[in-house]
């Protein structure tokens, strides 16, 4: 068991909306308004992972397309949202239809990266779905292949971020060496022709770009990067990731698991209750 399932529900549901916009689209169409008018992007990330229902999601992945029109935003997709779990070819054309859709309303996509089990197969679909419509991916510093990856990777947009799937230590690195590798797959990605967002809450890390021909991208709801933001958004195409949907709880389990800091937060906040 999680111990963050003992949390009461209540309680996780008020932290949650610290870094979750809420529970419908108009919730978070309300937080990406608010963003464009300080030039600011909106990265649309409907929640839910391992999903089964994938057709059910694919119609809200397309409805989403089609309401977002009239804000600057991209779309976010997890593969374990839209069938993965029941096989390539489904997910392929469940990716190509969104694909598609996103291509019609010259809106940025791109496939998030989760645990590494699902690394390979991810790859190989965006590579395949590239050759019609032009689709981002996510790369992980923390993984071991991410390097090799972002060798293969050309003239399409790539999110590289530190990676918070846990992962086991035989594919993944752990402390100084994240924030290396991290650098490498960025210099690399940038040599390829790539569009590349720089995706970390490490201000030290992030800066290193600052000037340079790339993007930038952070989460809603994370306080100590908003003066970094001011100063980048008019150099650089600057996005916050807008979670929203009701699958809010588990979302939120898993960020407690990873962010030790948080998870401090909700303790502290569990014996104010």
């Amino acid at each position: 068991m999680n111990i963050f399932e003992l949390i009461p529900k209540k309680l996780v549901k008020k932290i949650s909306e610290q870094y979750i916009a809420g529970d419908s689209f108009a919730d978070a169409e309300s937080v990406v308004k608010y963003l464009n008018k300080e030039n600011i992007y909106g990265i649309y990330d409907l929640l839910g992972e391992s999903n089964k229902e994938a057709r059910d999601n694919l119609e809200k992945y397309l409805e989403v397309i089609d309401l977002s029109k009239n804000t600057k935003s991209s779309l976010s997709v997890k593969l374990t949202n839209i069938g993965i779990l029941k096989g390539y070819w489904k997910c392929r054309d469940n990716l190509l239809e969104i694909a598609s859709a996103c291509d019609k309303e010259k809106k940025q996509i791109t496939v998030d990266m989760e645990d590494a089990k699902y690394t390979e197969r991810t790859l190989v679909l965006i590579k395949e779905i590239n050759e019609k419509y032009p689709v981002g991916c996510v790369l992980q510093a923390n993984l071991k292949r991410s390097l090799i990856d972002a060798r293969d990777l050309k003239n399409i947009h790539v999110r590289v971020c530190k990676g918070s799937y846990r992962e086991n230590k035989n594919v993944a690195f752990r402390g100084t060496n994240i924030l290396t590798n991290f650098a490498r797959v960025v210099e690399k990605l940038i040599k390829n022709n790539c569009q590349v967002a720089v995706a970390t809450h490490d201000l030290r890390l992030a800066k290193r770009w600052f000037g340079q021909d790339v993007d930038y991208q952070f989460l809603f709801g994370v306080k100590h990067v908003r003066p970094f933001i001011n100063e980048v958004k008019y150099k650089h195409k600057t996005s916050i990731y807008v979670p929203f949907g009701d699958s809010w709880y588990a979302y939120s389990l898993r960020r407690f698991k990873e962010n030790p800091l948080l998870a401090i937060t909700v303790l502290k906040n569990l014996f104010r209750f």
